[in-house]
Protein backbone atom coordinates (compact mmCIF):
# COMPACT_ATOMS: atom_id res chain seq x y z
CA UNK A 1 0.00 0.00 0.00
CA UNK A 2 2.82 2.50 0.45
CA UNK A 3 3.02 2.63 -3.51
CA UNK A 4 -0.38 3.79 -3.79
CA UNK A 5 0.06 6.41 -1.11
CA UNK A 6 3.18 8.27 -2.65
CA UNK A 7 0.37 8.06 -6.10
CA UNK A 8 -2.14 11.56 -6.37
CA UNK A 9 -5.61 10.65 -6.78
CA UNK A 10 -5.74 12.11 -10.53
CA UNK A 11 -3.24 9.21 -11.40
CA UNK A 12 -5.16 6.98 -9.78
CA UNK A 13 -8.78 7.92 -11.05
CA UNK A 14 -7.20 7.82 -14.73
CA UNK A 15 -5.48 4.79 -14.39
CA UNK A 16 -8.49 2.79 -13.41
CA UNK A 17 -11.11 3.49 -15.97
CA UNK A 18 -8.37 2.60 -18.37
CA UNK A 19 -7.95 -0.82 -16.30
CA UNK A 20 -11.73 -1.69 -16.49
CA UNK A 21 -12.10 -0.90 -20.37
CA UNK A 22 -8.71 -2.97 -20.80
CA UNK A 23 -9.45 -6.29 -18.70
CA UNK A 24 -13.38 -6.21 -20.31
CA UNK A 25 -11.73 -5.96 -23.94
CA UNK A 26 -9.14 -8.51 -22.98
CA UNK A 27 -11.70 -11.05 -21.83
CA UNK A 28 -14.49 -10.26 -23.54
CA UNK A 29 -13.43 -8.00 -26.82
CA UNK A 30 -14.96 -10.39 -29.51
CA UNK A 31 -17.91 -10.76 -27.78
CA UNK A 32 -18.09 -7.09 -27.34
CA UNK A 33 -16.93 -6.20 -30.78
CA UNK A 34 -20.02 -4.60 -32.07
CA UNK A 35 -19.95 -1.78 -28.70
CA UNK A 36 -16.17 -0.88 -29.97
CA UNK A 37 -16.99 -1.03 -33.22
CA UNK A 38 -19.82 1.61 -32.42
CA UNK A 39 -17.48 3.05 -30.27
CA UNK A 40 -14.47 3.11 -32.86
CA UNK A 41 -17.04 4.55 -35.24
CA UNK A 42 -17.89 7.41 -33.15
CA UNK A 43 -14.52 8.50 -32.14
CA UNK A 44 -13.42 8.45 -35.58
CA UNK A 45 -16.46 10.28 -36.55
CA UNK A 46 -15.69 12.57 -34.03
CA UNK A 47 -12.48 13.64 -35.23
CA UNK A 48 -12.76 13.69 -39.07
CA UNK A 49 -16.17 15.80 -38.33
CA UNK A 50 -14.57 18.17 -35.69
CA UNK A 51 -11.47 18.19 -38.26
CA UNK A 52 -12.82 19.08 -41.04
CA UNK A 53 -15.38 21.73 -39.37
CA UNK A 54 -11.88 23.61 -38.27
CA UNK A 55 -10.79 23.73 -41.94
CA UNK A 56 -13.91 26.06 -42.78
CA UNK A 57 -14.15 28.11 -39.35
CA UNK A 58 -12.83 28.88 -35.69
CA UNK A 59 -16.23 28.86 -34.11
CA UNK A 60 -15.81 26.47 -31.48
CA UNK A 61 -19.80 25.61 -31.11
CA UNK A 62 -19.88 24.62 -34.65
CA UNK A 63 -16.36 22.67 -34.74
CA UNK A 64 -18.32 20.59 -31.64
CA UNK A 65 -21.51 20.00 -33.25
CA UNK A 66 -20.03 19.35 -36.42
CA UNK A 67 -17.84 16.75 -34.67
CA UNK A 68 -20.61 15.10 -32.91
CA UNK A 69 -22.81 14.97 -35.63
CA UNK A 70 -20.56 13.33 -37.60
CA UNK A 71 -19.48 10.78 -34.47
CA UNK A 72 -23.21 9.58 -34.28
CA UNK A 73 -23.16 9.11 -38.26
CA UNK A 74 -19.66 7.21 -37.51
CA UNK A 75 -20.99 5.17 -34.87
CA UNK A 76 -24.15 4.12 -36.94
CA UNK A 77 -22.11 3.25 -40.47
CA UNK A 78 -19.58 1.55 -38.29
CA UNK A 79 -21.96 -0.33 -36.75
CA UNK A 80 -24.42 -1.36 -39.58
CA UNK A 81 -21.31 -1.64 -41.75
CA UNK A 82 -20.01 -4.69 -39.84
CA UNK A 83 -17.13 -5.69 -42.00
CA UNK A 84 -16.16 -1.67 -42.04
CA UNK A 85 -16.52 -1.98 -37.96
CA UNK A 86 -14.12 -5.03 -38.07
CA UNK A 87 -11.81 -3.28 -39.82
CA UNK A 88 -11.54 -0.21 -37.98
CA UNK A 89 -11.36 -1.87 -34.56
CA UNK A 90 -8.80 -4.64 -35.53
CA UNK A 91 -6.66 -1.81 -37.42
CA UNK A 92 -7.27 0.72 -34.09
CA UNK A 93 -6.19 -1.84 -31.80
CA UNK A 94 -2.83 -2.72 -33.72
CA UNK A 95 -2.15 0.79 -34.97
CA UNK A 96 -2.52 1.68 -31.02
CA UNK A 97 -1.35 -1.26 -30.18
CA UNK A 98 2.56 -0.31 -31.85
CA UNK A 99 2.95 3.65 -31.06
CA UNK A 100 2.68 2.16 -27.16
CA UNK A 101 5.28 -0.70 -28.10
CA UNK A 102 7.79 2.15 -30.70
CA UNK A 103 6.55 4.94 -29.64
CA UNK A 104 5.33 7.95 -31.70
CA UNK A 105 8.51 10.97 -31.91
CA UNK A 106 9.24 10.30 -35.30
CA UNK A 107 7.41 10.07 -38.42
CA UNK A 108 9.20 6.09 -39.37
CA UNK A 109 7.06 5.13 -35.97
CA UNK A 110 3.83 6.99 -36.88
CA UNK A 111 3.88 5.10 -40.23
CA UNK A 112 4.96 1.94 -39.53
CA UNK A 113 1.81 2.35 -36.50
CA UNK A 114 -0.34 3.15 -40.16
CA UNK A 115 1.17 0.31 -41.91
CA UNK A 116 0.59 -2.44 -39.11
CA UNK A 117 -2.94 -0.76 -38.21
CA UNK A 118 -4.23 -1.16 -42.18
CA UNK A 119 -2.06 -5.04 -42.24
CA UNK A 120 -3.96 -5.63 -38.55
CA UNK A 121 -7.71 -4.26 -40.45
CA UNK A 122 -7.62 -6.13 -44.03
CA UNK A 123 -6.51 -9.30 -41.64
CA UNK A 124 -9.28 -8.75 -39.50
CA UNK A 125 -11.67 -8.84 -42.20
CA UNK A 126 -10.04 -12.04 -43.45
CA UNK A 127 -10.08 -13.59 -40.38
CA UNK A 128 -12.40 -12.06 -37.98
CA UNK A 129 -13.19 -14.04 -35.21
CA UNK A 130 -9.59 -14.82 -34.63
CA UNK A 131 -8.17 -11.57 -35.63
CA UNK A 132 -10.43 -9.97 -33.23
CA UNK A 133 -9.63 -12.34 -30.37
CA UNK A 134 -6.04 -12.06 -31.01
CA UNK A 135 -6.14 -8.00 -31.50
CA UNK A 136 -8.60 -7.01 -28.60
CA UNK A 137 -6.33 -9.74 -26.30
CA UNK A 138 -3.02 -8.09 -27.26
CA UNK A 139 -3.57 -4.67 -27.13
CA UNK A 140 -5.86 -5.29 -24.03
CA UNK A 141 -2.55 -7.49 -22.30
CA UNK A 142 0.19 -4.38 -23.47
CA UNK A 143 -2.30 -1.58 -22.28
CA UNK A 144 -3.24 -2.94 -19.50
CA UNK A 145 0.35 -4.03 -18.21
CA UNK A 146 1.55 -0.27 -19.33
CA UNK A 147 -0.65 1.14 -17.22
CA UNK A 148 0.01 -0.71 -14.39
CA UNK A 149 3.42 -0.38 -14.18
CA UNK A 150 3.27 3.59 -15.06
CA UNK A 151 0.81 3.91 -11.96
CA UNK A 152 3.57 1.73 -10.01
CA UNK A 153 6.50 3.99 -11.63
CA UNK A 154 8.37 0.66 -12.49
CA UNK A 155 10.65 0.87 -15.08
CA UNK A 156 12.15 -2.43 -16.49
CA UNK A 157 11.73 -3.34 -20.08
CA UNK A 158 12.49 -6.79 -19.98
CA UNK A 159 9.96 -7.29 -17.53
CA UNK A 160 7.23 -5.11 -18.71
CA UNK A 161 7.29 -6.97 -21.97
CA UNK A 162 7.38 -10.23 -20.55
CA UNK A 163 4.14 -9.54 -18.91
CA UNK A 164 2.63 -7.98 -21.52
CA UNK A 165 3.04 -11.22 -23.23
CA UNK A 166 1.82 -13.51 -20.62
CA UNK A 167 -1.14 -11.35 -19.98
CA UNK A 168 -2.13 -11.18 -23.56
CA UNK A 169 -1.52 -15.21 -23.74
CA UNK A 170 -3.94 -15.34 -21.07
CA UNK A 171 -6.65 -13.02 -22.34
CA UNK A 172 -6.05 -14.97 -25.84
CA UNK A 173 -7.14 -18.27 -24.45
CA UNK A 174 -9.83 -17.18 -22.37
CA UNK A 175 -11.41 -15.63 -25.12
CA UNK A 176 -10.94 -18.53 -26.92
CA UNK A 177 -12.37 -21.01 -24.67
CA UNK A 178 -15.52 -18.77 -23.67
CA UNK A 179 -15.85 -16.14 -27.36
CA UNK A 180 -19.21 -17.78 -29.05
CA UNK A 181 -20.61 -16.24 -32.32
Amino acid sequence: MDVLNGMGWESITAVVPTLIVTVLNGLFGYRLRKLWIAVWGFVIGLFLGMGIAAWFTNTQWIILVAGLAAAVVGALLAYRLYIVGIFLICALAVGSTVLLLVGRTFWWQLALAAVAAVLGGVLGVMFVRPAVIATTSISAGTATVSSVMGLLGYRNDTVTWALMAVLSAVFILFQLKNAKD
